[in-house]
């Protein structure tokens, strides 16, 4: 008897009905995963960001101020040193938040400010504001609350998705 080498035809179809069940049941989750992860992301840039200017306004013995880009947060936000920009997330056209949503107490016309002591500038008693990132479709507790207190700090609240 002649071996022929190769695959045969109901071979080949069990091999695409396996990989066709793997597929489904990996594809949602790799969009939760892939939607949490943009959720982590954002957070950690932005909560570097807000470091990074803080550190600036003391080291600079400056007021820094952070704003989000063209008023608003979604796109992405600037960090500035009176009219020099020092660094900028996202840019018009291309938002920074690509599926997400971040909204904030802060504004172009009320932005974050850093003083030279790295306080928060017209800070009330408590929080001064808070930035909130939410992702739709994301699992588990990945939206985010960013709070700054009067005396800079940056506190990082998670919440359930939505």
């Amino acid at each position: 008897m002649k071996r022929t080498n190769g695959v045969t035809l109901v071979e080949l179809m069990v091999v695409l009905a396996i990989a066709a069940i793997l597929l489904t049941t990996a594809v949602p989750s790799m969009q939760s995963f892939i939607l949490n992860r943009q959720s982590d992301r954002l957070t950690q840039e932005l909560q570097l960001d807000l470091s990074y200017a803080r550190n600036h306004a003391i080291t600079k013995a400056t007021t820094v101020t952070v704003a989000p880009l063209n008023g608003n947060w979604s796109t992405g936000w600037t960090i500035q040193q009176g009219a020099t920009i020092l660094r900028q997330r996202g840019e018009v056209g291309r938002p920074i938040a690509d599926n997400g949503v971040i909204t904030s107490t802060f504004t172009q016309a009320l932005p974050l400010r850093f003083d030279a002591q790295g306080r928060a500038v017209n800070a009330g008693i408590n929080n001064i504001g808070t930035i909130n990132i939410d992702v739709p479709g994301c699992v588990g507790r990945k939206e985010r609350t960013i709070s700054i207190n009067f005396i800079g700090q940056v506190v990082i609240q998670e919440a359930n998705c939505s």
